[in-house]
């Protein structure tokens, strides 16, 4: 039900919608107003007449006050429909500020998938070139094109590479059809840095790198755990792979109070002797993006890991961000307290 009336939201609508709250709002104020004070003129006087009043009371003063300012109640009347009309621009805007919302979301999104989708259809267009172009020579024995069994393991190659960016352009489409946050349930978030720091163990190790884990929290998150896995290991093993030899991966995960019942973990990765500059880290999470235009598929980066985070974490309302400083780089994840279990067992 939600989705179709998403739907049917538009800028033209909403803002018809507004218009419309707003006239209303303000004529029933209007009414309302002008019924009370002529009200009020009109009863007083029965009231003072009913009491039999001997002396001067708050009411007698009111009345004599009317008399004397022929000019209070059109006053009265003016002020509250300035009130009138403050109170229903601002209802107006409360009330259809959360459409607005959903329609910059949706855009949003839309704007992500159109990027996504251009992205994948260029990455794409180069492995079917080559591989069109080195089938032609071979069926027409064209030079070095006659030696079929090299060029043919060189189509197979180009095809794996075609069949790579398929299997992420499908998983990432699977992933925001089907909404995980269905499959959730509480996980400790150090069992699974534990894990992902086992599973790069012989990678880092391979590099002569030195791994620092800093974990001071066993809470839980409210999450699917294999969407959290990619995570971790995506920015865990990005920190190792593209770092220099002999330099040093620092994982960092705490606990910091934010009310008096609440709790927001933060998680961060920190890898030494690599910096990125601001220009690529605007659009690191865009994606096929690659920082070093020297990586390629073959070297592990594709250009979806981050872009994929990215989503799992945006999909959950986890806030995160990726920055250097003078020697390093840093990924920092934040999961919020409303999804965090308190009771730490």
């Amino acid at each position: 039900m939600f989705n179709k009336l998403k739907e049917n939201i538009s800028e033209k609508n909403i803002k018809k919608l507004r218009t419309k709250i707003f006239v209303m709002t303000f004529v029933l104020e209007i009414i309302f107003a002008f019924t009370t004070v002529v009200a009020i003129y009109l009863l007083i006087p029965a009231i003072i007449e009913s009491k039999k009043l001997s002396q001067p009371d708050l009411l007698l003063i009111l009345q004599n006050e009317i008399k004397s300012d022929i000019f209070l109640f059109p006053g009265l009347l003016v002020i509250i429909s300035l009130f009138s009309l403050i109170g229903s621009y601002l209802l107006s805007g409360i009330v259809t500020e959360p459409l607005i919302r959903i329609i910059d979301y949706d855009k949003f999104q839309m704007t992500r998938k159109k990027e996504f989708i251009g992205a994948i259809s260029h990455d794409l267009k180069t492995p079917i070139t080559v591989i069109s172009g080195q089938l032609e020579g071979m069926i027409y024995n064209v030079g070095k094109f006659k030696d079929r069994d090299l060029y043919l393991k060189k189509c197979y190659d180009a095809t794996q590479e075609m069949k790579q960016l398929v299997d992420k352009m499908m998983e990432i489409s699977k992933n925001e059809i089907l909404n995980k946050r269905e499959a959730s349930e509480y996980i400790r978030i150090d069992k699974l840095i534990e894990k992902s720091i086992e599973k790069h163990k012989f990678l880092y190790e391979k590099k002569n790198m030195r791994l620092i884990k800093n974990i001071r929290t066993s809470k839980k998150i409210f999450a699917n755990e294999t969407d959290i896995e990619s995570v971790l290991n995506n920015i865990i093993g990005n920190a190792i792979m593209y770092s220099p030899e002999y330099n040093t991966v620092i994982i960092t995960a705490n606990e910091e109070r934010h009310t008096l019942s609440g709790y927001t973990v933060v998680l961060t990765v920190e890898n030494t002797g690599v910096t990125v500059s601001k220009e690529h880290l605007a659009k690191i999470f865009d994606p096929l993006y690659r920082v070093d235009s020297s990586r390629n598929r073959n070297s592990g980066g594709s250009g979806f890991g981050l872009f994929f985070v990215s989503q799992i974490l945006e999909n959950y309302g986890f806030k995160y961000e990726m920055f250097s400083r003078e020697n390093s780089t840093v990924f920092k994840i934040e999961f919020e307290s409303n999804n965090i279990n308190l009771c730490t067992k």
